[in-house]
């Protein structure tokens, strides 16, 4: 019990620190067969990604 409150303090602290480091992203659009995408770019040009896909009825606020 006493790993499962630790476990929980720190998710707690990260779901909380998350949205104080990440600052607004670029907004960008692709095209895919014909339709406009609207996407937001947080951080370098790195070769490696970590993408967050929103539920159907959700949008990019989201994850903020």
């Amino acid at each position: 019990m006493r790993k499962f409150k630790i476990a929980l303090t720190v998710m707690a602290f990260f779901v909380m620190a998350i949205p104080v480091a990440a600052k607004d992203g670029e907004s960008k659009y692709a095209t895919l067969n014909g339709a406009k995408i609207h996407y937001q770019s947080y951080g370098g040009n790195g070769k490696d990604a970590f993408v967050l896909v929103h539920g159907w009825s959700c949008d990019l606020n989201h994850w903020k």
